[in-house]
């Protein structure tokens, strides 16, 4: 796959040929509080998602994992929690040490926010799945621009 650097002033980058494939990726945990299992439904629309992301380098085997954790509140203000849902995935990347070379010794965010995507996208497809028959179906995660998860330089 080639990446090329989006129009955000992020991180300045030429392009990159990553050659890479999904090691695997992983529903991890769904819950729901306590109070809204007892609801009949929840309305959704106005639902807050709340992402956290832990990343981390396994170079011997040019692995990247990423954890990510989602928490929805049925609150524009975030102090109503509704529930969270969890997933991780590990993504390989043949020429690691290659890019990492080419890119002043780090490991470009671009590289990062691609798996953020590719693990966000995939755990809104688990969320549709797991929140069937509860009161927050229909609840969905929203596009977001992985690349947000890391600060303008």
């Amino acid at each position: 796959m080639n990446v090329k650097p989006t129009d955000m002033p992020i991180e300045p980058i030429k392009e990159l040929n990553i050659q890479t494939k999904i090691g695997e990726i992983k529903f991890s945990d769904f819950q729901l509080e306590k109070s809204v299992i007892t609801d009949s439904k929840i309305n959704v629309e106005h639902f807050q998602y709340e992402f956290n992301v832990n990343m981390g380098v396994n170079m011997p085997k040019n692995e990247i994992n990423v954890n990510l954790n989602i928490n929805m509140f049925s609150d524009l203000e975030k102090k109503n929690k509704v529930g969270y849902i969890n997933s991780h995935g590990i993504f390989i990347v043949f020429n690691l040490t290659e890019i990492i070379k080419q890119s002043e010794g780090k490991i470009p965010n671009i590289v990062f926010a691609n798996f953020i995507g590719v693990l966000i996208s995939t755990t809104r497809g688990f969320l549709i799945d797991k929140s069937q028959g509860t009161p927050i179906e229909g609840a969905m995660i929203p596009i977001v621009n992985p690349l947000t998860f890391f600060p303008n330089k």
